[in-house]
């Protein structure tokens, strides 16, 4: 059992992500987030099973996907203390903030012209929690450049 959080600010693509990881014919992408082919996928969160910590608890599957939200981010930390033994992991995803914020305001009203800067200072606090949880703990932390499907390999944090 691995849990497997997929990180980003709002309009990075984590759906999408999720949804291709989901996709038994995207085998190419599977594989390269270490998830061997026949292998149970179960997503959690916003559109998908329930997040609840219980329920989170309670997966019974390969892979628990699970789309992370601010909102969420005390329940990955109470996840990883209480289940130690199971492997997690974090995938954030990274894209240039102009394209972020073009494709909110395609899809929502509320998107502004500033939250350009909004979407920055987001990415910055999620930055500072997901560098600080996996000094704290064994979250493992992998950086991915949602530009493109490809989902490019970033060795360093943007």
């Amino acid at each position: 059992m691995e849990y497997i959080w997929v990180c980003g600010t709002s309009g990075v693509g984590k759906a999408t992500f999720i949804n291709r990881l989901l996709d038994e014919e995207n085998s190419q992408l599977r594989t390269r987030m270490r998830i061997n082919g026949g292998e149970e996928l179960m997503a959690y969160g916003p559109d998908y099973h329930d997040d609840s910590l219980e329920s989170l608890m309670q997966a019974n599957c390969a892979h628990a996907i699970i789309k992370w939200q601010f909102r969420t981010h005390r329940k990955m930390k109470q996840l990883i203390q209480i289940k130690q033994e199971e492997g997690q992991r974090a995938i954030v995803l990274w894209r240039p903030l102009g394209a972020q914020i073009a494709d909110l305001q395609r899809r929502s009203s509320w998107a502004i012209r500033d939250s350009v800067s909004t979407l920055q200072i987001d990415w910055n606090a999620m930055k500072r929690l997901m560098m600080k949880l996996s000094a704290e703990t064994r979250l493992s932390v992998q950086i991915l450049n949602a530009s493109n499907a490809e989902y490019a390999v970033m060795n360093e944090w943007p």
